[in-house]
């Protein structure tokens, strides 16, 4: 505690890391609209947790469905509903909130582990100029809560290594594993190293999986016994190894640019590794990064999965850059010392560059002046953060979400009865606003197209009054084809409303049972 205390205060006197937390509240506003519409399925979950439904999708007589993959996070939502506070509002500055105390523990674990100011605020700084990391702070996702706890459970471990403490880290770790499942395989990679480094001590390896039980399996068989499935439907429908999840996961290292120089510079690591929080830092990273190969994580950039080793990758980063400005070479060649240090500054001040091409959008971390260091971003960011066109298409966020599905699922809402069902693949905002009972065409809230498949006939078993369809002109045949080639659709719905939501071709189509 007066370790804390201590780091407090020199925390109040540390004009660098004032600088860090500031930038990264600029950062955060400037991209404070930003939302996904997977944000809004877990606001559904939420509100009907607090209305005494459970964590369902659907109201009775709908059987409960796992559509979700942040138990944890859903829970702490669902207080919004409870307290009367607006979802979105709420979701947000608690997401900012665990943002900035995420950048305050890198700088506390750079600073337990190394010992040096110098490294805690570089290791500061490099987190928060990372856009992803603040436009994550603001998504109303689950993912900076997640960082926060996986960063508390290796600062717990850290301290406890080596002493007779309970190990209070396997707390944290099973609260990470309830937050998303994906924690509780990392929680078994990460045993791993603690055999390795305990392997005198195998009691405190017990103490430590017991502890991590006591809290984990129990809510491990419940959501078993509720849903009556061992993974959640996320994990069935977007995991596997891939070819595709390999170019994934080295193309998402190649966007984490920033770490290069530290990662290199680590190869004049002189000191030998008996400093254990520096080899869970980096075991950390590297198991985390294999283990991405594995499962797919191509929904959501930019770095959403990878958000919670940031900052362990930042910490090496600093450490490493650390190593080579102090090393004879670097300080007895004048010429590379301006050239590092004009490559650095470049990477520093393009963060967030403006799209020449398109000056009316926001490149992410567009590299270096108008290279494609991470073209591959454009795309997705330039749907995603938009400015300064001072018309009715300004926003910053998903405009779809915001200005097309939000408004949708309100019209549905007043224009239909409450027995009403809805069938549609964009499972986020229209059904939140609509608060009907939806059949989720594209599986992920429904238990048995998650494990069957497309199948026009069990949709449209349920009779809905209403089919959308999302997508663009192209692409709308991929997910949908199996529904609107049914003989049935057909021959039973007509198309009643067709929004095109942003330019460039992305639309809504919404069709009714016709009356016979």
């Amino acid at each position: 505690m007066n370790t804390i205390k201590t780091i407090f205060k020199q925390i109040k006197q540390n004009k660098l890391f004032s600088i860090s937390i500031l930038i990264l509240i600029l950062i955060e506003f400037s991209v404070r609209n930003f939302i996904v519409d997977d944000t809004f399925f877990l606001f559904r979950y939420a509100q009907h947790l607090a209305q005494g439904f459970g964590l369902v999708w659907n109201y009775p007589p709908f059987d409960p469905v796992e559509g979700y993959s942040n138990f944890l996070w859903i829970v702490i939502l669902s207080t919004s509903f409870r307290l009367g506070i607006e979802p979105i509002l709420f979701a947000k500055l608690l997401g900012a909130t665990f943002s900035i105390i995420n950048v305050f523990l890198t700088y506390y674990l750079a600073l337990k582990v190394f010992n040096n100011k110098w490294i805690a605020n570089l290791s500061a700084f490099i987190v928060v100029i990372m856009p992803a990391f603040a436009l994550w702070g603001v998504s109303g996702m689950e993912t900076q809560f997640f960082t926060f706890l996986f960063l508390i459970g290796i600062i717990l471990f850290v301290s406890e290594y080596g002493k007779d403490k309970i190990p209070y880290s396997s707390v944290v770790f099973a609260l990470f594993a309830m937050t998303r499942p994906e924690g509780a395989i990392i929680f078994c990679l990460f045993l791993l190293l603690s055999f390795a480094l305990n392997y005198k001590s195998p009691k405190k390896v017990i103490f430590t999986i017991l502890l991590f039980g006591i809290i984990y399996v129990p809510y491990f068989i419940w959501r078993w016994d509720y849903y009556g499935y061992f993974l959640p439907n996320t994990a069935y429908t977007r995991s596997g190894f891939s070819i595709d999840s390999i170019k994934h996961t080295l193309t998402l290292l190649y966007a984490i640019i920033l770490y290069i120089p530290g990662v290199l510079a680590l190869s004049l690591l002189k000191e030998k590794t008996k400093n254990i929080g520096f080899i869970i830092i980096l075991y950390m990273s590297i198991v985390w990064i294999i283990f991405s190969i594995f499962i797919n994580q191509g929904m959501m950039y930019p770095l959403r999965f990878f958000l919670p080793i940031i900052p362990l990758m930042s910490i090496i980063s600093a450490k490493g850059i650390h190593i080579f400005t102090q090393s004879k070479f670097f300080n007895e060649n004048r010429h590379i010392k301006i050239a590092v240090i004009f490559l650095f500054v470049l990477l520093l001040i393009n963060p967030i560059g403006i799209n020449q091409n398109k000056p009316h959008q926001i490149v992410y971390l567009s590299g270096l002046g108008s290279s494609p260091t991470l073209h591959f971003l454009d795309d997705y960011f330039n749907y995603a953060v938009k400015y300064n066109n001072f018309d009715k298409e300004l926003y910053l966020g998903n405009h779809m979400t915001l200005y097309t599905y939000a408004p949708l699922g309100k019209w549905l809402k007043n224009n239909t009865n409450e027995d009403t069902i809805i069938t549609l693949g964009e499972a986020g905002a229209i059904p939140f606003y609509a608060e009907r009972n939806v059949v989720d065409m594209l599986y992920i809230n429904d238990e048995y197209l998650t494990h069957n498949g497309p199948s026009a006939e069990y949709v449209f078993s349920f009779d809905p009054e209403f089919a959308i369809f999302v997508g663009d002109k192209t692409a709308i045949a991929l997910p949908y084809k199996e529904y609107f080639t049914s003989p049935y659709f057909l021959d039973n719905y007509e198309l009643v409303r067709h929004i095109e939501g942003v330019k460039g071709g992305w639309y809504v189509w919404v069709f009714q049972k016709m009356k016979k």
